[in-house]
């Protein structure tokens, strides 16, 4: 068992564990964490906490009841399927699994600021990374709840390398998208080099269509990644305003790059493709029913999808892109270094 630690994940939300361990997220990797510059002074807008089930009273009293239904226990109205049980008027969702005593709970407590609090057994952490279960793992199913609390306030997860150019007033980030293997790692590095840029983010980014900030998630990198490649190590959280995006395409052919004018459709069409891909807390039978209860709270499926959905087309309108294409990555770096040089 672990003992209990707060890890800042991208500058604004933590998440605290207590006496559960966590793999490899999407959204970061608690083992390869490091330090970045003023990380003491963030007051985080999301709260996660993580730690053990205590009371397993509620559990015993919903699933007396028959395996698919309505019911009501302590003044709450409940829906039961099967496995997994919900509060009709606000998102707090419980399961049970098929290892004894394998429950995983999760509620959110408080809107402002918004707090998660997931209780959790052994058994459940067991069951959920056999190969053999039917739900997310534990390590998943976190990630998925931080993306889905990250859009509810109003970020945008992007499925992309960031790094920032420029000094101050003219700062601005730039990211990387393509499908895995790509080389989105490689080639931001090398510009980001080339440019004498900071890097971000290497697998996952933020952005606010508001504004278009951009927020790193830098504890994305595996163990082998810290290891090689220390410059990858993001040294802040945030960057300047979005500006462009280049787009990874890897097809027969020498290296080319082609310029997209800022909200010209394609950039809209590839970021959709893209993070359409990756992200799949839709997919989350748990969160799904989680989110049942969450009318109250403006915190739905629909309204979650419709404020993703949104946002990405606020910020594809707002930005330029260029495309780097040809079967080696290798030759694109020097393309990009040139194209972002001449701008300045």
């Amino acid at each position: 068992m672990a003992t209990a630690h707060n890890i800042l994940f991208n500058g604004f939300t933590r998440i605290t564990l207590d006496g559960v361990s966590l793999g490899e997220m999407q959204i970061g990797n608690p083992d390869g964490v490091y330090p970045i510059d003023g990380a003491e002074w963030i007051k985080p807008e999301i709260e996660i906490a993580v730690r053990g089930l205590s009371d397993g009273t509620p559990f015993d009293e919903i699933y007396d009841s028959p395996e698919t239904g309505y019911l009501t226990r302590r003044g709450r109205f409940y829906y039961r399927n099967c496995n997994v049980a919900n509060d009709m008027d606000r998102p707090d969702v419980f399961y049970r699994g098929g290892l004894p005593n394998a429950r995983l709970r999760i509620r959110l407590e408080t809107v402002e600021p918004l707090r998660f609090t997931v209780e959790t057994t052994p058994n459940f952490v067991r069951e959920s990374r056999s190969r053999l279960s039917r739900i997310a793992r534990i390590d998943d199913l976190i990630s998925n709840l931080a993306l889905i609390a990250a859009i509810h306030r109003g970020y945008v997860p992007m499925h992309a390398a960031a790094i920032e150019l420029g000094e101050d007033p003219c700062r601005r980030s730039v990211l990387f998208m393509g499908l895995p293997n790509t080389g989105k790692t490689s080639t931001s590095l090398a510009v980001s080099r080339g440019l004498a840029g900071r890097y971000l983010a290497e697998d996952i980014a933020f952005v606010r269509p508001d504004g278009l900030a951009v927020f790193g998630a830098p504890y994305t990198l595996d163990e082998q990644k810290l290891q090689d490649q220390a410059a990858l190590r993001a040294a802040q959280f945030s960057g300047g305003a979005l500006a462009s995006l280049v787009m990874l395409h890897r097809k027969p052919g020498p290296a080319r790059i082609e310029r997209l004018p800022r909200g010209s459709a394609a950039i809209g069409a590839f970021i959709l493709a893209m993070n359409r891909h990756e992200f799949e807390w839709n997919h989350d039978l748990i969160l799904r029913h989680l989110l049942v209860g969450g009318a109250n709270n403006g915190l739905t499926s629909d309204t979650v999808l419709e404020r993703y959905l949104d946002g990405m087309r606020r910020i594809a309108a707002a930005i330029d892109a260029i495309v780097l294409s040809g079967e080696d990555p290798g030759q694109w770096p020097h393309l990009a270094v040139d194209a972002f040089a001449a701008r300045g």
